[in-house]
């Protein structure tokens, strides 16, 4: 069975990087495992509602063609 502390370090592992840099520095590992989530969900909320942001992998913006629908 996994401990509380192991579960929130994977849950923080696991994260994108455009969600978990802003976390991590909102949360410490004392803290309730269902607070740290709720950070996180906040984080995704606020880059879901930046437009400009596209999806962002390792330094490169990627962004969506709406009639092909594949990434460029």
């Amino acid at each position: 069975m996994i401990n509380m502390y192991a579960l929130k370090v994977k849950f923080v592992i696991t994260l994108f990087i455009h969600i978990k840099t802003p976390t991590k520095l909102l949360i410490n590992y004392n803290m309730e495992y269902d607070k740290i989530v709720e950070i996180a969900e906040k984080m995704q909320a606020d880059n879901a509602r930046d437009s400009t942001r596209g999806i962002t992998n390792r330094g490169k913006s990627f962004y969506f063609n709406k009639q092909e629908r594949k990434i460029r």
